[in-house]
């Protein structure tokens, strides 16, 4: 089973998109392209996979290892057979001996990168824990495993839950949960990966600028969202790869192939969130205006083949949403895009809705504000004036006019922020630079150093000692004659960081000054031979997978108790002690979710929370749903909370049924209530 989790895990994120690459014979501007398509096509692929066999009915184990399979045959003649362009070289040139800052901030892009990657090596053996990723994207991953389309979508797309899906048919288990778990936080390193590659080959410091910016502001404001199963940081990377695809045209030409990337790139973004069906409109419309733009150079047989290719690749992204629209005239669906767009916000104006979703990032708000300066200085910038109006405000706008009930729904937009915001960081530079190169004397470097180093001492203990906080809003009281609240200590938090990392790169480009001369010219590089990839790989992958064959029970168990410990374990390991000794004939009202998705009351058909057979769903939030009218002849129990059982609508009739012996109660524990009905 955990060989199986482990290529499940490749076919996720690197062989169909891989072969394809390879099948098609995709010309490559840099060897990192390679790695981050094979990424990006490999969700696609599967997404399509899974999709269209689900609607054939035939999504099951045996045509999965079928492919994979043909997969890992073609895999390996492409080792034997064509091992000249499986090389993949990473160089990146640290040294300028003019330019110390240059080096310090590709150091810095490295330390993201690593850091991003550490986010991936912590998720490991993790299981989904948020709301949304377990009630939503989760439950509709295992409808795809058991070969149903997913029902209750608030057609959301699908993109993610379709590959976690692969990993579940393959081990025919949806409890272990850690390989599907595993792929989000490569969204947050894939996305550095496209700065670092955009670099490499234009050679513009203002992509690492982007990079660090876009890594300081994932890691500050959701940091908590890259390893919780939530597919924003999905939908910002297929949002950012777009534009990304969009700059090889221009380097390039208008090559079919090169197009085939722009349009799979926004298809995934349509299919990974419904904004994306913007991005998806617009790359279209910009493509066919550029194919028209230059009919002079191509055919009018040629214009129509390439129109024709892409408009079957959009079409069948599409399926899925006209499909959803049929089932919503039905009634079998709904569509709640017009409730968290608008009803959400409570008849607050536009710009009421921005403001009030700004203040949900508290003290680092002010950092957020410093990036929109930032954005509208890059609009004098010339390089970037339309990128900033056409891509960035946009989205910035969008959420904060429309979506900015929650923060973490403006993570779309960290790529183009931090694109943005180093185009105008750059302008700044340039409009107040003095232009002259200054070499101050090693004494002065020195004392410099040690300033910095006192104020970034300073800055911890504040932040760590509320003491000493507390001690410093006296001061600003005493001298400004004003009452400083507690709600300031965030917004002194976020300064006194922005003010540590800030003198952190002061203390790095001093350094640089004074050792540059003895930093080896090209610190990293290295080349990975595509033979030594596969025999690595099969070195790894294959002792590994006996090792654990040995330990897949303790594992399996280890996922289920992770999962027993959702929500209130006090509350789980009662209602698990209940079901040992009594038998559940019936089902259960509840408002406490978790217990849908707990191993072991899952129903026969294995899906959760709302198609669970084994429970009827409460209303969470007011207005509660009516307690006896929903009781009937298939109840068995309540397992309620507080918020029904003491409520006064409900109260009075709970305390009379229990008084009469028609209601008996199990447990009441952490604000969790079981009732079981006597009949």
């Amino acid at each position: 089973m955990i060989l199986l989790g482990l290529l499940s895990f490749f076919q996720m994120t690197f062989i169909p998109g891989y072969i394809l690459l390879r099948v098609l014979k995709f010309k490559m501007i840099s060897k990192l392209q390679i790695v981050i398509y094979s990424f990006s096509l490999s969700l696609l692929i599967n997404y399509f996979l899974v999709y269209f066999l689900t609607l054939a009915k035939f999504y099951n184990p045996y045509v999965i290892y079928s492919i994979l399979a043909l997969e890992f045959f073609y895999l390996i003649y492409l080792i034997i057979k064509k091992r000249r362009n499986t090389d993949i070289n990473f160089e990146f040139d640290l040294r300028n001996p003019n330019s110390p800052p240059k080096d310090l901030l590709i150091t810095l892009s490295i330390i993201f990168i690593f850091v991003f990657f550490y986010f991936f090596i912590s998720n490991l053996y993790d299981i989904f824990r948020t709301h949304d990723a377990l009630f939503s994207w989760n439950r509709w991953a295992i409808d795809w495993y058991l070969n149903s389309m997913p029902g209750r979508t608030n057609i959301y797309p699908q993109l993610i839950p379709a590959n976690w899906s692969l990993s579940y048919i393959m081990m025919q288990n949806n409890n272990v949960q850690f390989f599907a778990n595993s792929i989000m936080p490569l969204f947050p390193l894939f996305t550095s990966l496209l700065f670092l590659d955009l670099y490499k080959r234009k050679k513009n410091i203002i992509n690492i600028m982007a990079l660090i910016i876009y890594g300081i502001v994932i890691l500050c404001f959701s940091s908590e969202f890259i390893r919780t199963g939530l597919v924003d940081t999905a939908f910002s990377f297929f949002l950012f790869l777009t534009i990304y695809s969009v700059q090889n045209v221009e380097d390039n030409n208008l090559d079919t192939k090169n197009l085939i990337l722009i349009t799979c790139s926004a298809c995934a973004a349509a299919i990974t969130k419904q904004l994306g069906l913007l991005i998806l409109t617009f790359s279209f419309i910009w493509i066919s205006w550029l194919l028209i733009k230059n009919r002079k150079d191509l055919a009018l047989k040629d214009i129509f083949k390439k129109i024709s290719i892409l408009f079957f690749i959009i079409i069948s992204t599409l399926s899925w949403y006209l499909i959803k629209i049929f089932e919503i005239k039905k009634g079998s669906e709904v569509l709640d895009i017009f409730f968290v767009s608008q009803d959400f916000h409570q008849g607050r104006s536009y710009l009421q809705r921005l403001l009030n979703g700004m203040s949900h990032f508290g003290g680092g708000v002010i950092l957020l504000y410093f990036l929109l300066f930032l954005i509208l200085v890059s609009l004098f910038n010339k390089k970037s004036r339309w990128f900033s109006i056409c891509l960035t405000l946009p989205l910035i706008l969008l959420w904060g006019f429309f979506f900015s009930y929650d923060e973490r729904n403006l993570i779309a937009a960290y790529p183009f922020i931090g694109y943005s915001s180093a185009y105008g960081i750059s302008f700044l530079f340039e409009k107040f630079s003095k232009r002259k190169k200054l070499y101050p004397k090693n004494f002065f470097i020195v004392l410099m150093i040690i300033i910095n180093s006192l104020i970034i001492l300073t800055g911890i203990a504040v932040i760590t000692n509320k003491w000493a906080g507390i001690f410093l809003f006296k001061i600003v009281s005493y001298l400004s004659h004003k009452t400083i609240n507690q709600g300031w200590f965030g917004i002194l938090d976020a300064v006194l960081g922005i003010i540590i990392v800030f003198c952190f790169c002061c203390i790095i480009t001093l350094m640089f000054s004074i050792i540059k001369e003895k930093i080896p010219h090209k610190i990293y590089q290295f080349t990975l031979s595509g033979k030594y990839i596969l025999i690595a790989f099969l070195i790894i992958l294959l002792p590994l997978s006996f090792a654990l064959y040995f330990y897949i029970d303790e594992i399996n168990n280890n996922q289920i108790k992770l999962q027993k410990s959702l929500g209130v374990p006090e509350v789980n390991n009662l209602m698990y002690e209940y079901k040992s000794d009594n038998i559940i004939e019936g089902n259960i009202l509840t408002d406490y979710y978790v217990i849908t998705v707990l191993p072991g009351f899952e129903g026969n058909s294995k899906k959760i929370f709302l198609e669970n057979e084994n429970f009827k769903i409460l209303a969470l939030t007011p207005p509660y749903t009516s307690l006896m009218g929903t009781i009937d002849n298939n109840t068995y129990g309540l397992l309620i909370s507080d918020n029904y059982y003491y409520d006064p609508k409900f109260s009075e009739e709970i305390n009379k049924k229990l008084k009469s012996g028609e209601f008996t109660l199990i447990f009441n524990e952490q604000g969790v209530n079981f009732l079981k009905i006597n009949k």
